[in-house]
């Protein structure tokens, strides 16, 4: 369960289009719209906190959703598309250093430029194979 301090959960909810305004974060969870817990803030020598909120990421993800039925769909997708780009890019650089690798192969005298291609290309693989398991 991760809390979330009413700074980081105005960020989240400025980038679902939802307010940028901490106060009216506050005033929604002192209306009961969101649950959150209040802290008490700290009053010692050289600190003087306010009292606040946590609030947690599953609580604030049922308000997003409430209020911007899409939002959470939109961020999986963007990952998912952001996964896919960096596949492609992937492939892209293999694609090149599998021509590079190729020509070496064909000159006797680039065996160890070679050998440090097909190591190069065994690394980019390894990296695709795990992007491909998420």
């Amino acid at each position: 369960m991760d809390l979330l301090t009413v700074q980081e959960a105005t960020e989240i909810l400025n980038a679902a289009n939802i307010t940028h305004s901490s106060e009216t974060l506050k005033r929604w969870i002192r209306e009961g719209k969101i649950k959150a817990t209040k802290i008490q803030g700290e009053h010692s020598p050289g600190i003087n906190r306010k009292e606040g909120y946590h609030i947690e990421e599953e609580e604030l993800n049922r308000f997003i959703e409430r209020k911007n039925p899409h939002y959470l769909d939109a961020l999986v997708l963007n990952a998912k598309m952001k996964v896919f780009q960096e596949k492609q890019d992937l492939l892209s650089k293999i694609s090149d250093l599998t021509w590079e690798y190729a020509s070496h192969l064909l000159n006797p005298q680039q065996e160890e430029k070679a050998a440090q291609l097909k190591a190069e290309l065994d690394r980019l693989w390894a990296i695709m194979r795990e992007l491909e398991s998420e």
